[in-house]
């Protein structure tokens, strides 16, 4: 309340960032929407329920779309969704339910709609470190279910090869160095999206077996186990298992999931109950 006036005074434009829909705050975004703003950001994670039962992002197609109509009535014309592809065991009407969505927005009354779909990363670290990582070529795939979505808004579809190289990455052991000092000595500047080539990171991959860090895996032992990270690696396989049957993890602000994170670094959740 004390800050939206000075914004309203300079003229400044305010976004609000990647927001859970389910924490959404209605009346935030009527005050945000008395000012300039550039629009909203939600992130569905994935099109299909069933989809994001698995990855534990327990929020249903009808709180999304009541969300959206509730931003509506507060003023907001302008909507981005954010998603990923590429999980184990998806199908085609997973992808599908993207455009789906996207279609049941449009019908909401949002005339300005970006969804950007991007290639899933598996991290270290995460319980799809066990997962295998999808080809750039999948997003080809992913293209063609979506494309005749586009007519209910801006599909933003990752063309899946610098996902695919930070994957590589983000699970290399020591064979893999050579590789990224030899990147690093040409000048590869990766950041810079206009300077990224798959074509080169290609053709260095070409001398080890990248296979190796594409997965799926199973319980054997990973280069960066010697970091600890504080979440069991046990408790990640277990997850990674849920995920195949559905079943969601409850908030731990709610009740312990025994990760760890608390026991070995003795630490309390200092969130419980918030």
């Amino acid at each position: 309340d004390e800050f939206l006036p000075y914004v309203k005074e300079k003229k400044i434009s305010l976004s609000i960032p990647s927001t859970r829909v389910d924490v959404f705050n209605i009346q935030l975004a009527e005050k945000i929407s008395t000012i300039r703003k550039t629009g909203l950001t939600f992130a569905p994670e994935a099109g299909s329920q069933r989809m994001r039962d698995a990855i534990n992002k327990q929020i249903s197609y009808d709180e999304i779309l009541r969300t959206a109509q509730e931003a509506k009535k507060a003023g907001w014309r302008r909507i981005k969704l954010y998603f990923m592809v590429g999980f184990p065991g998806e199908t085609e009407e997973d992808i599908r339910e993207i455009g789906e969505l996207v279609k049941a927005i449009k019908k909401v009354g949002f005339m300005d709609i970006t969804a950007s779909i991007n290639l899933l990363i598996p991290k270290p670290h995460t319980a799809f470190q066990f997962a295998k990582l999808q080809p750039p070529e999948y997003m080809d795939m992913v293209k063609g279910i979506l494309n005749p979505y586009r007519k209910f808004g801006k599909l933003d579809i990752n063309d899946g090869k610098k996902s695919f190289v930070e994957g590589i990455l983000s699970r290399g052991d020591r064979l893999l160095f050579p590789v990224i000092e030899k990147a690093y000595k040409i000048g590869y500047y990766d950041e810079w999206g206009e300077y990224f080539s798959y074509e080169k990171w290609s053709k260095l991959f070409e001398e080890i077996d990248i296979s190796r860090y594409m997965g799926p895996y199973g319980l054997e032992d990973f280069p960066w186990d010697h970091l600890d990270s504080g979440v069991d690696k046990n408790f990640l396989w277990s997850e990674y298992q849920k995920y195949f049957s559905g079943k969601t993890t409850i908030d731990c602000r709610e009740r312990c999931t025994l990760c760890r994170v608390c026991i070995d670094y003795k630490t309390s959740n200092v969130l419980k109950g918030r």
